[in-house]
């Protein structure tokens, strides 16, 4: 039966490097004998009893890796019969592609014209130099005691790396960053391919400027998100909206909608604003698809932290061997919005002209908030401030959709997510979107609407509210509530 125990422990050892708990690390190499075809399709995993005892870890180890496995659609555990690696229909399982042309490099060749222009100029080098359902974090929970003693610890051990600031990011936080990445996100990267930045707009803005050209096609998730859309269009790039469903973004549907397009924009662990998940079999198709045209796959992470029926879906690049997905990432959401650092992971060989652009768009991003944040991070504070906000926020979710239930249900349905900051709500009954804000504004409630994130007046255009709840108290968010109904009671 696979995998053999010899095998386990010895990407186990690999995985260890990392860090981060046993269970996880047994994910991570079941995750990766399955995916490189090692155990095939149909297999029988040994049983969590005997593979506990074989591999010499607790069998409570085994039986959380294997129903993480099972919930990303890597097993299938049927009643009496045991574990097995799921049968699917992939039409592009990993082990089957094109190796060579995966591993083929990532050259400079790949840049744009502008990107291949920024990069021979090598840069500039810089010298000591909430209201109600707003989609915000609770600034309140930071454990600022904390994050004050931190910087007070960091100012005191002043030196020239806080004088003289890496246009890349310190290499502290990057490696704390990489850590954090490989161990909770399943992404494949060292600190050499991270870049930090202020925002993930900035990462947008670059990528627009180095890897495409204007009037370029983009693919673009429909409905998506509107700040990536706006930054997209001042870069000069053409739109091909993809449709999305309860599956995230409908691959199937690329080749019609996006032929010839140079990238694709999605949000697939919390898709944007429908919450929906990109599934397994998607995201390989996705994976596929970028290698067979040539193009990039922008993955947008911008929340995945916060899930709260199950444990975080890994990202989109760990499953790529060819370098094509250019992975996002920010602290805004996660920590606070002023802390202003984001980083973009990018193939090693891509990082001198972003790089080099970054330094000409602002030299670097801050050095004592990254050395603070390294040490948040490196002591632990990172990973248990998101423990506790991930059950506060499933507390809040939970507490909003039942007051939503009580004193919106007549006007609205709520889609119940599984994770991030904001629910989806779609409007009953002919309610025009345009007034339903008007009455809100009465009443001093500023309601972002749904309408707005889709491309032209299609049937598949559909009207609703984006409710932010997590920075919300539960007798806060349902008081502004029972403000709303009164008003679009109004509407009829």
């Amino acid at each position: 039966m696979r995998p053999t125990p010899a095998t386990l422990i010895t990407l186990l050892e690999q995985e260890d490097s990392h860090g981060g708990l046993l269970t996880l690390r047994l994910q991570n190499a079941l995750r990766r004998l399955i995916a490189e075809g090692h155990i095939p399709p149909g297999d029988r995993l040994p049983s969590s009893r005997l593979l506990a005892h074989e591999a010499g870890v607790s069998r409570d180890t085994v039986e959380s890796a294997y129903q993480q496995l099972e919930l990303e659609g890597y097993l299938q555990r049927r009643s009496g019969s045991g574990t097995f690696a799921a049968e699917t229909d992939h039409a592009f399982p990993l082990h089957k592609m094109d190796r060579k042309r995966a591993n083929t490099p990532i050259t400079a060749s790949a840049l744009s014209a502008r990107g291949r222009e920024v990069a021979r100029s090598g840069g500039v080098q810089d010298h000591n130099d909430a209201h109600p359902f707003v989609i915000l974090p609770d600034v309140e929970q930071f454990p600022s005691a904390i994050w004050r003693s931190l910087t007070n610890r960091v100012l005191s051990d002043i030196s020239p790396r806080l004088l003289y600031a890496d246009a890349q990011g310190l290499p502290e936080l990057r490696s704390e960053i990489a850590r954090y990445l490989a161990t909770h996100r399943g992404v494949t990267c060292r600190p050499e391919q991270i870049l930090i930045l202020n925002s993930s707009q900035q990462a947008l803005g670059l990528i627009a400027t180095l890897l495409l050209e204007p009037g370029d096609t983009l693919a673009f998730e429909n409905p998506g998100f509107h700040g990536a859309r706006l930054g997209f269009e001042g870069a000069g790039l053409r739109f091909a909206p993809v449709p999305v469903d309860r599956d995230g973004l409908r691959t199937d549907r690329l080749t019609e909608r996006a032929a010839g397009a140079k990238a694709v924009y999605v949000t697939p662990s919390h898709q944007y604003p429908t919450g929906a998940t990109l599934s397994l079999e998607r995201r390989l198709a996705l994976i596929h698809w970028a290698n067979e045209n040539g193009s990039w796959i922008i993955e947008d992470d911008y929340d995945s932290e916060f899930r709260y029926d199950s444990r975080p879906i890994s990202a989109i690049q760990g499953l790529d061997p060819s370098g094509r997905v250019l992975y996002l990432g920010t602290f805004s959401k996660v920590l606070f919005p002023s802390l202003r650092i984001a980083y973009l992971v990018l193939p090693e060989s891509l990082m001198p002209a972003f790089v080099a652009a970054r330094s000409l768009i602002d030299g670097h991003t801050a050095t004592l908030p990254q050395a603070v944040l390294s040490r948040f991070m490196s002591e632990g504070h990172f990973t248990a401030h998101i423990r506790r906000m991930r059950d506060l926020y499933r507390g809040r979710r939970d507490a909003f959709l039942t007051a939503f239930e009580k004193h919106l249900a007549p006007y609205a349905q709520a889609q119940h997510p599984a994770g991030g900051l904001h629910i989806a709500a779609y409007l009953r009954n002919g309610l025009d979107e345009a007034e339903t804000v008007k009455a809100a504004a009465a009443e001093k409630i500023e309601l972002p609407t749904l309408g707005r994130l889709y491309f032209g007046r299609t049937g598949a255009r559909k009207s609703g509210w984006l409710l932010g709840f997590a920075a919300l108290s539960p007798h806060r968010a349902e008081a502004a509530m029972r403000r709303l109904a009164r008003a679009l009671k109004a509407l009829g």
